[in-house]
């Protein structure tokens, strides 16, 4: 089983958010209300807890592109509803997944191996796409070619979401360190495999300045689970779609 366990930084603390942030966040306590009542969501005079189970993060919803300061204001709101990522697939309710999508074209750099040594954002996963693609150790048929970084079959990427603890339902933010500019693959990843096209975002700023804003950090080594190693004959709890017009 996979283990996302690894040391926090005392940068964790919710005390670290700026009053600016705490701010924010209660007005979009209220925001929330009325944009669920726009909606539909929510009948009139739903309380505050209601519109944030319905729509927990407002500061997010429908953006592709977001702040790292609405990342670290959606973190605030999910320590606040208890909807932060934890790494297990059973949840109520949306979660908040932070997704290290580091990968680098040239040069000597490995996204992957950076993000087992740390530091990285508090509980985020890692997408690997030389490893979760069609490869053709795995899949001959799909890849006779042996192309690098083709798209995965659903079930490899539903089984990869199940490993990492991450639902239908839940918000993805995306994010890369700095000099890595391949983090829209992964948003492409995920909304060719179905994930709620307004839950997949695209945190607009490195790693490092989230770091330097008091965003919560991680160090200690982990490990990112492989492809190889994933249980593909067991029915997923994440439902994925086929990729469709995709070449």
């Amino acid at each position: 089983a996979l283990m996302f366990s690894s040391r926090t930084s005392s940068r964790s603390s919710i005390s670290f958010f700026s009053s600016a942030a705490r701010s924010r966040h209660l007005q979009s306590s209220s925001a929330c209300i009325s944009l669920g009542h726009s909606r539909g969501l929510l009948p009139r005079g739903a309380s505050i807890s209601a519109a944030m189970s319905a729509l927990s993060f407002p500061m997010l919803e429908g953006s592709t592109f977001v702040s790292v300061d609405d990342c670290l204001e959606a973190l605030q709101a999910s320590v606040s509803s208890s909807s932060v990522g934890t790494g297990t697939a059973t949840h109520d309710g949306p979660k908040l997944v932070f997704v290290d999508g580091s990968w680098y074209h040239r040069g000597d750099r490995n996204g992957r191996l950076e993000f087992e040594d740390g530091p990285r954002v508090a509980g985020a996963r890692h997408i690997d796409m030389d490893d979760i693609a069609a490869h053709p150790d795995l899949f001959p048929d799909l890849n006779p070619k042996g192309l690098p970084q083709m798209l995965p079959p659903a079930r490899l990427f539903a089984a990869f979401m199940d490993e990492c603890g991450i639902a239908n339902s839940d918000h993805v933010i995306i994010y890369g360190k700095d000099g890595c500019v391949f983090t829209p693959r992964i948003w492409f990843l995920f909304r060719s495999m179905g994930h709620d096209p307004s839950k997949i975002h695209l945190m607009q700023g490195p790693f490092e300045e989230w770091e330097a804003k008091g965003g919560s950090v991680e160090s200690g080594r982990t490990m990112v689970p492989q492809a190889a190693d994933l249980d593909l004959g067991r029915e997923p709890s994440y439902r994925p779609a086929d990729a469709k017009n995709v070449v």
